[in-house]
């Protein structure tokens, strides 16, 4: 059985693209993990609290088949841990699969020098900050749904969480 974990903040989290992408894998037999920073309740921007089960610090690259980065208010806090950043190096050496929801592909991929070259899609902020970090990262900004580069996905907003939810059991076949 395949195996996928949801990399989410402690609080603010995109409510919408988690459960979405979620119910979509489990459907599939995909089996489905939440990790953050600590175990127990974690509490979406709407104030929803769902429970992590895993914290992300004490994951190994080869535990899972797939890594999905939720998308959401507070995803910046992922970037400024070494253990995530750690994580994303490692999954992507081992050719895990690794899925960036909305603005995580500004944040995460350039921390883990995994952006120059590539192509990908992200949430286009009001001030353009997550465009243009794509740009000044050496990026390749691609104004799509859904991105594939290699073994990562990029989705650019929760409109597109099912359509990314697709293609991530189609990679996860491969």
């Amino acid at each position: 059985m395949k195996k996928s974990l949801f990399i989410v903040p402690q609080i603010g989290f995109n409510d919408v693209e988690l459960p979405a992408i979620k119910r979509i894998l489990e459907k599939n037999s995909v089996k489905c993990d939440i990790a953050s920073f600590s175990l127990g309740n974690v509490i979406s921007k709407t104030g929803k609290r769902t429970k992590a089960d895993k914290i992300i610090c004490n994951i190994k690259a080869s535990d899972y088949d797939c890594f999905i980065f939720v998308g959401g208010e507070n995803v910046s806090s992922l970037a400024e841990h070494k253990c995530v950043i750690n994580l994303i190096k490692s999954a992507h050496k081992e050719n895990k699969l690794i899925v960036l929801l909305c603005i995580n592909a500004a944040l995460l991929l350039p921390k883990a020098n995994l952006i120059e070259g590539r192509k990908v899609t992200v949430f286009k902020m009001k001030n353009n900050w997550s465009t243009d970090a794509i740009k000044k990262n050496k990026g390749i900004l691609v104004d799509e749904p859904v991105v594939i580069d290699g073994n990562i996905i990029t989705c650019r907003d929760e409109k597109d969480a099912e359509l990314a939810a697709k293609w991530i059991i189609l990679e996860m076949k491969r």
